[in-house]
């Protein structure tokens, strides 16, 4: 991008090439490539655009900025701005905490109705998802409630990067050094996840699962080692997370994946309705 400037000031924003007219003289689009230097450009008044900051609106930031006009290039600076009702924000967003429980527990609602009616059981899963998802909520009520300003609110709901460098890991899915039965862990020499953060599974193109997990599903660290670590289908916010079982290693696959989503802020750990823990 480019900035057409005249007496120090900016005058136009080029987002692309294209023809301009300057001091009556109709210059090609051309330019603005290499046919043209910064020194030759800077001559007739076109200098570099650059950005510094973000530029971000949301319901947390709103986001200000100043063009600074330099000898050589003209800047533009972001300053990112917090909403300033804090109280408002946190309202807001425990409202649609609740909004979400709510429609978390409506497709499980027809078992309580149809207890209530006919008295037939609540099935254990479907009572476990539910109160699951009435804990959760309570846990990220009070995150929000605690909350010292904008900024920790909206980390509640953002994921914070992994400490593996590669945000994931292979292992040889069939090998009993690697898939410890016993233990119910995972051994991968540094392995760099943390307690909480969520890891998705992969079986690899050729693979078969390892006995209690599933392809492509969500779990979560339970606790880790330097060199282990054992999974849970939910967050500890859920208030069940406990070890997976890992029944078997898997008949085929060496290179099986365990690829970090990252460590969730709690407005990102509400139970998966799909867990085996929670089906019917």
């Amino acid at each position: 991008m480019w900035a057409r400037v005249l007496n120090g000031q900016l005058v136009e924003i080029i987002n692309q090439p294209k023809a301009i007219m300057i001091n009556d003289v109709q210059h090609p689009k051309t330019i603005f490539t290499r046919a043209w230097t910064n020194e030759e450009r800077k001559a007739i008044g076109i200098l570099p655009y650059t950005y510094s900051g973000s530029n971000i609106n949301n319901e947390y930031y709103t986001s200000t900025f100043s063009d600074s006009v330099g000898d050589d290039a003209v800047t533009r600076t972001y300053t990112n701005n917090a909403v300033s009702d804090l109280a408002e924000l946190k309202t807001s967003k425990i409202s649609n905490a609740k909004g979400h429980a709510n429609q978390l527990l409506s497709d499980t609602d027809w078992y309580v109705v149809r207890n209530a009616e006919t008295s037939t059981a609540i099935p254990s899963e479907i009572t476990a998802f539910r109160t699951a998802v009435r804990t959760n909520y309570a846990a990220l009520k009070t995150a929000i409630t605690d909350a010292a300003n904008v900024a920790a609110v909206a980390a509640l709901y953002s994921s914070a990067s992994s400490a593996n460098s590669n945000g994931l890991i292979t292992i040889d899915g069939t090998s009993s050094s690697v898939v410890n039965t016993s233990a119910n862990s995972i051994t991968s020499n540094a392995h760099g996840f943390v307690v909480g953060e969520s890891l998705l599974y992969d079986n690899g193109e050729d693979g078969t699962d390892i006995g209690g997990l599933v392809d492509g599903m969500q779990y979560y660290v339970y606790s880790k080692t330097v060199n282990t670590f054992k999974l849970s289908h939910s967050h500890s916010n859920c208030g069940d997370a406990a070890v997976i079982s890992l029944s078997s290693v898997a008949s085929s696959g060496t290179e099986h994946k365990f690829v970090s989503a990252g460590i969730p802020g709690a407005g990102e750990t509400w139970p998966n309705p799909e867990a085996s823990i929670y089906t019917v």
